[in-house]
């Protein structure tokens, strides 16, 4: 219970101070509960969609519009503006690369960016609810 009363903090101080430190790091916690601050994926499976609402999870939605086993995606559900989210998904990921320069998230980005440039699945699951 005690992440739930975090993450309704976070969504307020982000909310309303998204230029300062604090709501910056508020962001960053909101965006790795995808903002759903309550456990077993409340707000749905599809969390990457309320994530691009707030932070662009645009790569996520690509991933999941391919065929990839699994019990929980259907790709079919995803294949409308999935193009679209690839190319978001590049632009946003390039951005990171001339804007952060030489530093552990451009590694990151440039390592995703690759992966994306040929067309490779990232992890599929990103951003994305599974509650068995």
């Amino acid at each position: 219970m005690a992440f739930l009363f975090t993450d309704m903090i976070s969504c307020g101080v982000w909310q309303d101070y998204p230029e300062t430190d604090w709501g910056e790091r508020a962001f960053v916690l909101l965006l790795e509960r995808a903002w759903d601050t309550w456990p077993g994926c409340s707000k749905g499976s599809d969390q990457f969609r309320e994530v691009i609402q707030h932070g662009e999870a645009y790569a996520t939605w690509w991933s999941l519009s391919k065929d990839v086993p699994s019990d929980y995606v259907d790709p079919n559900q995803y294949q409308i503006g999935s193009e679209e989210a690839l190319q978001k998904s590049l632009a946003y990921f390039e951005q990171v690369i001339q804007i952060s320069p030489g530093t552990s998230l451009a590694d990151y980005a440039a390592q995703v960016l690759s992966g994306l440039r040929e067309r490779k699945v990232i992890d599929p699951y990103w951003f994305y609810c599974v509650y068995d």
